[in-house]
C-alpha cells in the first residue's frame, strides 16, 4: 500500500477518463446530478510545466456564433502532505470571456480534492471537488435553471473524477 504522506508521487504524462457530476441541487425544480464523461488530456503538446509539480495548458475552445475563447488550465499537487490528509491536488480552470489574453477579470472554477495513487506511487488520476467563489449566480446560461427566486442555476460543477486507464478498466 502507498504511503498517503510520502512526498513523492511518480507523474508521467497520459489521458485521463473523467466522470464531472453537474450538480444543481439547491432549487427542487432543478435537475440534482448530471453525469457527463469527459477526458483530461493531460499530455505533453497540451500541458507545459510551470515549476515543481505545477502543469499549465492554454486552449481554444470552439464557440457558437462568436471567436473562439482561451481556457486556461493549471494543475498542481502539493509537494508537501497535509497532516492527516496527504498531497493535495489543485486545479483551476479560468475561460477569457471577454478574449483580453487574461483571466483575471474574467471567472472560472476552481477545484481542490487528492491525487489517486497507485500501490508503485504513480498518479493514477484526481479527485477533484468544485469550490468556485462565484457559486450558484453566474452568467446568464441559455437553458440554464431558474430558482424560484429568479436566480439562474447554471450546470455548476461540483465533482471530477479523473482516472487513468490502467486504473479504470479495474473498476
Amino acid at each position: 500500500m502507498f504511503d498517503r504522506h510520502s512526498t513523492k508521487i511518480s507523474v508521467r504524462y497520459q489521458s485521463f477518463d473523467g466522470y464531472i457530476t453537474r450538480l444543481n441541487g439547491w432549487d427542487k425544480n432543478c435537475e440534482v446530478f448530471k453525469w457527463s464523461k469527459t477526458p483530461l488530456n493531460f499530455r505533453s503538446d497540451l500541458f507545459s510545466s510551470a515549476g515543481p509539480d505545477l502543469w499549465r495548458a492554454v486552449n481554444d475552445e470552439p464557440q457558437r456564433n462568436a471567436p473562439d475563447m482561451a481556457v486556461f488550465s493549471y494543475l498542481s499537487i502539493s509537494p508537501r502532505a497535509v497532516p492527516e490528509i496527504g498531497r493535495v491536488a489543485l486545479m483551476d480552470v479560468g475561460h477569457d470571456f471577454n478574449r483580453n489574453g487574461r483571466i483575471d477579470d474574467d471567472w472560472g472554477h476552481i477545484y481542490a480534492g487528492f491525487p489517486i495513487v497507485s500501490a508503485t506511487g504513480d498518479l493514477g488520476g484526481l479527485l477533484l471537488f468544485d469550490y468556485s467563489p462565484v457559486g450558484i449566480q453566474e452568467a446568464p446560461y441559455k437553458g440554464g435553471c431558474i430558482a424560484r427566486d429568479g436566480v439562474q442555476l447554471t450546470h455548476t460543477l461540483g465533482l471530477i473524477l479523473y482516472v487513468s486507464a490502467e486504473l479504470h478498466a479495474a473498476m
